[in-house]
């Protein structure tokens, strides 16, 4: 089973050094050519390890899980920016375990692993990517 949670996200750009966060309003990239440039990018840290620190249900998806990455993606196509994040279950999981890995995922993103991501890429390159916090957590369900 292969479970993708996609939802809408924006690449800002930090770069000016007028820019304090919390102080200032980051500006929204639109241009095509950056986006593709600073906008696809993978995390190379798993959001499954941390299951393990949940609940006995988050515990019993971290056994059966594997992927689990943060992706950003330019989709040049339909001009849409977007996170990713795509699990392989060695079993269908359950509805409920579903919400649950969805709703963790949700959290990851925003906090956790999603957070020191997008702090160290804009530290790097002055490209701040981020989910859109509001936005619906899509999922895509395959064999």
């Amino acid at each position: 089973m292969r479970i993708t949670f996609t939802v809408d996200a924006t690449l800002f750009d930090v770069r000016d050094p007028e820019f304090a966060w919390g102080h200032s309003t980051p500006i929204a990239v639109t241009d095509p050519t950056l986006l593709k440039m600073y906008g696809n990018l993978k995390c190379e840290e798993s959001l499954i390890p941390y299951l393990t620190d949940g609940t006995d249900m988050e515990v019993a998806i971290f056994q059966v899980l594997s992927g689990g990455y943060l992706e950003y993606r330019f989709l040049e196509e339909k001009g849409e920016y977007i996170a990713v994040t795509e699990y392989s279950a060695v079993r269908d999981l359950t509805s409920k375990e579903l919400d649950v890995l969805k709703e963790y995922t949700h959290s990851q993103w925003l906090d956790g692993v999603g957070e020191a991501f997008q702090q160290e890429y804009a530290e790097q390159t002055g490209y701040w990517p981020e989910v859109d916090m509001c936005a619906e957590v899509r999922v895509d369900i395959a064999a």
